[in-house]
C-alpha cells in the first residue's frame, strides 16, 4: 500500500463514526483507531412535569475567605515565538533525533544544514523515513524529545534560512 492510500484510508477513517479499523493484505497490516464517544440522544421530559430549578442568593463572603476558596491558577509562560520555518512529519510515528540509541544525534540546536541533509528519523510502522531539509538553514528548535510519538504534519524542528 502506498503512502498516498493510507494518507487517503486515515482522513477518510477521521470522518467515520467507528472508533477502530484493522486491515489486512497478506504481510501488510494497518490498524486505524480513535477515541470515540458515541452521541446521547437528547434527554425529553414531558412539558408537564419539567420543573424549573430553584435558585437561592448565595450569602455574602469576605475578600479574604473568597481569597481562600479561590484555587491558585498558575502563570502560563507566553509561547516562545519560535525563529524560522517548520519541518514537519510527513507519517504519524516516532521520533529519534538519532540513527540508533546512544548515537549522536543528526543535528543540535545552532547547527548549520544543507538543503538534503538528515535532520531526524521517524518511525512508523517499522520503517524509518529520514527526514530531510528542504533548504539550507540554522536549525533553531527541535520540537519533540526522542521517542515522542508525532502526528502528521507535527512541527518536528525548525530552520532558519541562510
Amino acid at each position: 500500500m502506498k503512502l498516498a492510500e493510507i494518507r487517503e484510508l486515515m482522513e477518510t477513517f477521521d470522518g467515520m463514526n467507528i472508533c477502530r479499523l484493522e486491515l489486512e493484505d497478506g504481510a501488510f497490516s494497518l490498524v486505524l483507531s480513535k477515541e470515540h464517544t458515541p452521541a446521547q440522544p437528547p434527554h425529553r421530559e414531558e412539558p408537564s412535569r419539567r420543573r424549573e430549578p430553584e435558585l437561592r442568593p448565595m450569602p455574602p463572603v469576605e475578600a479574604e475567605a473568597a481569597a481562600e476558596l479561590t484555587p491558585a491558577v498558575p502563570e502560563t509562560p507566553a509561547p516562545a515565538v519560535t525563529e524560522g520555518e517548520a519541518v514537519t512529519a510527513p507519517v504519524v510515528g516516532v521520533f529519534y533525533s538519532a540513527s540508533a540509541p546512544g548515537a549522536a544525534p543528526f543535528v543540535k540546536v545552532g547547527d548549520r544544514v544543507q538543503k538534503g541533509q538528515t535532520l531526524c528519523i521517524v518511525e512508523a510502522m517499522k520503517m524509518m523515513n529520514e527526514i530531510t531539509a528542504d533548504f539550507d538553514g540554522i536549525v533553531t528548535e527541535i520540537a519533540p524529545k526522542d521517542g515522542d510519538l508525532v502526528e502528521y504534519g507535527a512541527p518536528l524542528c525548525y530552520l532558519k534560512r541562510v
